[in-house]
């Protein structure tokens, strides 16, 4: 019950922060120091507002190997702990101290995978590790200088890459290339989130220059284009990147980035297709063989894609309407099912 409660205070404190940003003035342009994302410079405050509010919800997700031994005691007995080979979902509940301690160590190998490896600012770097998961890969890498970090994440170093595209300032059509590639070895996490903040930054740049959705669109569509991707690939940060970004009065309130979708199924399936199809190829010909997600990773997923449908239930379930591949991760599993139940529960 404790980590239930916790769970859904946590979600109930990001729901409220997005209702607060119909207050912030659109057209004020937030700080790019401090924010620990390097597409942010450009964005509005109501959509960092909405980023960050989603964002925090994050670490609250993970499976905490240490709180959930203590909690096991509360949530259920011996006889109906589950077997790790059982099918099961939420690990707190249902399995043994042992075998949360396997869950969790799954979803932190997951999250290596993923290159989920994040910096922390100047102001940042006092505190504790939490809300920056896995900084150690990456804290030796923001300290060299920006031509030795960029000549390492040219040679594919994939530390350095991974902190190239969450630093807040340089070349970013050479960061872009590098997030493309680290959607090709793996390490997609924070590559999802520069290469659809990206998108829609450019997208709201479009429109306020010229009012034409045209440009917009197509840019839209390749923000949903990685989002999508990283729904396909149990990956988590391409959505959490949409949803929190183009939030409500994205383009000044004139128009939506849904709405200019409303039409464009077809493209934004043939624009997946293409990405998923460029990104296999390339990694046949490196010889690079994608990582498959562990049961402890798939549940972690599952849940994380819960809290975002809770928190933008009507968003996620136009998006999902797409169907853009057979697996339509985004519509409900089993196993997010049962997480929606237990966060709409009190």
């Amino acid at each position: 019950m404790t980590n239930k409660l916790l769970l859904w205070s946590l979600v109930c404190v990001g729901l409220c922060l997005i209702g607060l940003i119909i207050f912030f003035d659109s057209n004020q342009v937030e700080e790019a120091e401090g924010i620990n994302n390097p597409a942010l410079e450009s964005l509005s405050s109501e959509s960092l507002a909405a980023y960050k509010a989603t964002e925090d919800t994050a670490p609250a997700t993970k499976l905490r190997a240490t709180t959930a031994v203590q909690a096991i005691p509360q949530q259920a007995s011996d006889k109906a702990r589950k077997s790790f080979d059982d099918a099961w979902c939420n690990a707190v509940k249902e399995l043994s101290p042992e075998d949360i301690i396997l869950a969790e160590s799954q979803v932190a190998d997951w999250d290596e995978y993923q290159g989920r490896a994040s910096m922390k600012s100047a102001s940042e770097i006092n505190l504790d590790d939490v809300n920056h998961p896995n900084n150690s890969f990456v804290v030796s890498y923001q300290e060299l200088p920006k031509a030795e970090l960029k000549e390492l994440a040219s040679a594919g170093d994939k530390w350095a890459m991974v902190t190239l595209v969450q630093e807040a300032y340089g070349d970013k059509e050479f960061k872009y290339q590098i997030a493309k590639q680290l959607l090709v070895e793996g390490a997609s996490y924070y590559a999802l989130e520069y290469l659809v903040i990206q998108e829609l930054s450019a997208a709201k740049s479009s429109y306020r220059r010229s009012g034409d959705t045209k440009e917009a669109t197509d840019h839209i569509i390749s923000a949903l284009t990685y989002a999508f991707w990283g729904v396909e690939n149990y990956n988590i940060a391409g959505l959490s990147s949409y949803l929190g970004v183009s939030s409500r009065g994205y383009f000044d309130g004139y128009i939506g980035p849904d709405v200019v979708l409303a039409h464009s199924s077809e493209v934004v399936k043939q624009r997946y297709n293409q990405l998923s199809t460029w990104v296999e190829s390339e990694r046949e010909i490196l010889g690079i063989t994608a990582s498959q997600p562990s049961k402890g990773a798939i549940n972690d997923f599952a849940l994380n894609l819960a809290i975002r449908r809770n928190m933008n239930p009507e968003r996620v379930e136009y998006l999902s309407e797409f169907n853009i591949t057979e697996n339509d991760r985004l519509n409900s599993t089993p196993c997010v099912s049962e997480f929606m139940v237990s966060l709409s529960q009190d």
